[in-house]
């Protein structure tokens, strides 16, 4: 249960205790007018405001304490978005710079890619080429098996291969450029909404792209905007 969700069930279970005892009180004082009740067993008021104010001062040092210790949730909260964030441009720009030797320096596929023999790193660099040209990956229908057909390859050898040099399946790597489309987007088109933009870059269900987006960047979509907009 949250803070501010523990601190209301409490300040509840007080206002019913100060009604519990204001009520004690007005029947001890109606009780001493109609009968004789000796002094020791009537709740005096004084007794009660006492009560009261020791009730009202404990709220208040309650009150305190949450609101100091959201600030202290909140502002923790920030520096690590803000690191986070740092962390995902410091990836963007070793990308880029990794994309350009590439391009001045090119290599064997077998020189690029780490896993998979050489006829598997192949297909999966038609693969991904293909997922690129046109952005093909932000069409909501496509899948291996339709990729597989465009590139006149059987499915499961395709499967194969982008999993085992990926360590992705395919439906995977491909929400995964999907979710980084995103992200881009989100910072060059800060006018749309975010709903937009994850349905034009092929998400069906909103929801899902929130998953597979703080699952990859271990922050919201919002909070992403948000540090887009402050750093």
């Amino acid at each position: 249960m949250r803070f501010f969700e523990v601190f209301f069930v409490l300040l509840r279970s007080m206002n019913r205790l100060i009604l519990i005892l204001c009520s004690l009180a007005a029947a001890s004082a109606v009780a001493q007018a109609k009968y004789y009740v000796p002094d020791s067993l009537l709740l005096r008021q004084v007794d009660i405001d006492a009560l009261v104010h020791l009730l009202i001062s404990v709220i208040l040092a309650l009150v305190l304490t949450i609101l100091g210790l959201m600030v202290y949730l909140y502002r923790t909260k920030q520096k690590k978005n803000r690191a986070l964030f740092r962390q995902i441009k410091e990836k963007d720009q070793l990308i880029k710079q990794m994309d350009h030797l590439w391009q001045q320096y090119p290599s064997p596929v077998e020189q690029k890619y780490e896993r998979g023999n050489t006829k598997q790193q192949l297909l999966f660099g038609r693969f991904h080429a293909y997922l690129l040209q046109d952005k093909n990956f932000t069409n909501p229908d496509m899948d291996y098996i339709k990729i597989a057909t465009a590139l006149t390859t059987n499915k499961t050898y395709l499967y194969e291969a982008v999993k085992v040099v990926s360590g992705k399946s395919p439906i995977e790597y491909i929400n995964g450029l999907r979710v980084d489309e995103t992200r881009k987007m989100l910072e060059s088109r800060s006018d749309y909404s975010i709903m937009v933009i994850a349905s034009e870059c092929g998400f069906n269900s909103y929801r899902t792209f929130q998953r597979l987006f703080r699952k990859t960047y271990r922050l919201s979509p919002a909070e992403y905007c948000k540090l887009t907009k402050t750093e």
